[in-house]
């Protein structure tokens, strides 16, 4: 329920149902059956990103029978199966324009001229929205929502514009939260590399013999069969009905083994009494190491190993367990198992369908496992968890930056939706005196920029008035057009050579007087200042020539944003082609000559990263 008192008053409160509108469903007798269609269901969505990454190719004669729901870009597909996973992705793509979706996807369509799509997307992710729905799901094997439960939810309603700000500032925000996302991500990948390569360091003798040439074992080194240092033991069949909720002895089972990992608390299971015969069969010792015998080798990073380290645990079926003699250190066997060269072995006769492999004993009896001295075994053990133990420190810093990432992304969200994220608009009206302000603002540019070391000609001032304007919401009240060298207002010039207040100055503009000015109230001067220190540093920052190219070049490519409604690289690039240049002092001929795509590119990701290449479209 939303507490009205939470949002701004002038906000409206609807159920999702009240300006949605109803999505067509197939009709099959009219469909040819050599016909193709693209097939979106929930295999296809990213859950973290939230993003459609795939789609199936199916003839009507083939399509399942789920392919019910016809969907056009802009739509919101909502998987209603387990609403906590998050399975719910904005159309955002044409090729998916008339194309088909699942049953098991609630497609959310809103009403255009009441509702902006982003805004419903961005609603649908939110806690506020999810949490009701996580609590009328029915069923145990598919706990699911039904479409009217997702229609019947209340949402915060905005105007339309105001809507349109919420989604601009959101999406500069989550933008911004991504890319830090992606680097700790890319951190985590590089870990799990490292991690690899110090195992594969170790099992070929290079952290204890580093003079050892690359394909050969170390001196004292030799394959050997695991039959041949261990004793192996396939797990007993015991009785589900007999299990007990407690007991003196707990049953082993698969889901209670991760990599190197036992959790004795998931689903545990236990025996009060068991006969001798069965304890010589079952009965776990400490050091014993088992692995699961069935589920796939893409789910085992490392293998499903772990050593046991407590007493009274039985091994049940599907589980193996292996007990080396006391020359060969688990330790140094369970390291070896997380190894690409055990994996290959010990998966190569796996046997079942993709989602559900089978490993029989012979794997466990037959992998060849390296065979070293004690005293080595036990040196290479150390220098294994030495460096292992930073790689965990490592990664628990980034697992914790990763959860503090989702909550900050839900407070965003819920700020957005509750009025807080974007300051509410103060209706601003015209200066009395129009150009009296431009007076002002130039100045305020001009001076600011002189702190920062920046020296402005006339056509340099233009476009940093131009990207106040349009990225930082400062009203310059000129008409920007197209100019040789960038976006330009002509009628600036009567504002540039007034002498009262300002001269010119070897090709640059100098301030008369300009305590004037400055001592003069203005709401906006702030404003500037921050603008002209955040845009100076950013120009400073881009690769590529002078400043001047620098400025020129992040106008254009934001003017021409403005123009074609459109962030896209080849549009953009398509546009400045035909920005026209006719200057004698230049060869270039048009704005795609002058800036190369590289160049542009650059520029673009730089506008993307920070959000305004939506604030440009949406102004």
């Amino acid at each position: 329920m939303i507490d009205k008192n939470t949002i701004p008053e002038h906000w409206e409160v609807k159920k999702l149902g009240e300006i949605c509108e109803k999505v067509q469903t197939v009709k099959r007798k009219e469909k040819y059956l050599d016909e193709e269609l693209l097939y979106l269901d929930i295999g296809g969505i990213n859950n973290t990103a939230n993003k459609i990454i795939d789609h199936k190719v199916f003839q009507w004669r083939t399509a399942p029978s789920r392919a019910q729901q016809i969907v056009y870009k802009g739509d919101i597909l909502f998987s209603t199966v387990r609403t906590y996973l998050k399975n719910i992705a904005l159309v955002d793509q044409d090729i998916y324009n008339g194309q088909i979706a699942s049953s098991g996807f609630c497609v959310i369509r809103g009403n255009k001229d009441v509702v902006d799509s982003k805004f419903l997307f961005y609603t649908s992710l939110s806690d506020s929205f999810l949490r009701p729905l996580n609590k009328l799901q029915t069923g145990s094997s598919y706990p699911a929502v039904r479409d009217k439960d997702v229609f019947s939810q209340l949402i915060p309603l905005p105007p339309l514009s105001e809507q349109q700000e919420i989604v601009a500032k959101i999406e500069e925000l989550l933008s911004e939260l991504d890319n830090g996302k992606e680097q700790l991500e890319i951190a985590r990948q590089q870990l799990k590399v490292y991690r690899q390569a110090v195992l594969k360091w170790a099992f070929e003798g290079k952290l204890t013999n580093p003079e050892v040439k690359e394909g050969e074992l170390p001196e004292g080194w030799e394959w050997v069969k695991v039959e041949d240092v261990a004793k192996t033991y396939g797990g007993f069949a015991f009785k589900s009905g007999d299990f007990l909720p407690t007991g003196r002895y707990q049953v082993l089972r698969m889901g209670n083994v991760r990599p190197g990992i036992l959790r004795f608390e998931e689903s545990p299971v236990y025996l009060e009494k068991v006969d001798d015969n069965t304890l010589n069969k079952a009965l776990l010792k400490i050091n014993d190491v088992i692995i699961t015998q069935t589920g796939t080798r893409q789910k085992r990073d490392y293998g499903f190993t772990a050593l046991i380290n407590k007493n009274n645990l039985l091994l049940n079926q599907r589980l193996a367990a292996i007990r080396f003699n006391e020359n060969y250190l688990p330790k140094f066997f369970l390291y070896f198992s997380w190894t690409d060269n055990f994996k290959n072995q010990f998966f190569a006769n796996e046997t079942g369908n993709v989602g559900q492999g089978n490993v029989g004993m012979k794997a466990v009896t037959q992998t060849l496992i390296p065979s070293v001295p004690i005293e080595e075994q036990q040196q290479i053990v150390q220098e294994i968890e030495s460096r292992l133990s930073v790689c965990d420190k490592v990664e628990e810093t980034i697992t914790q930056s990763l959860q503090q990432a989702e909550t900050l992304r839900q407070s965003i969200l819920k700020k957005a939706f509750e009025g807080k994220l974007v300051k509410e608009k103060v209706e601003v009206t015209q200066p009395k005196n129009v150009y009296f302000y431009q007076v002002q603002l130039l100045v305020y540019l001009i001076h600011y920029s002189n702190l920062q070391g920046i020296h402005h000609g006339e056509m340099t001032a233009a476009k940093y008035a131009y990207l106040l304007h349009k990225i930082y919401g400062i009203k310059t009240y000129y008409n920007y057009k197209r100019w040789h060298l960038g976006p330009y207002a002509p009628e600036m010039k009567k504002v540039v050579n007034n002498k009262k207040f300002f001269s010119w100055k070897d090709n640059g503009l100098s301030l008369v007087n300009p305590d004037s000015i400055l001592n003069y109230a203005n709401p906006v001067k702030e404003q500037v200042e921050k603008a002209i220190d955040e845009l100076s540093q950013l120009f400073a920052s881009l690769p590529g020539k002078t400043r001047s190219h620098k400025t020129e070049l992040f106008a254009t490519v934001c003017k021409v944003i403005e123009d074609i409604q459109s962030a896209d690289l080849q549009a953009i690039r398509a546009s400045m082609a035909d920005w026209k240049i006719d200057l004698p002092t230049t060869h270039f001929k048009s704005k795609a000559e002058k800036f190369n795509e590289q160049e542009t590119e650059e520029c673009l990701q730089v506008l993307i990263k920070k959000g305004w290449d939506k604030k440009i479209i949406n102004s």
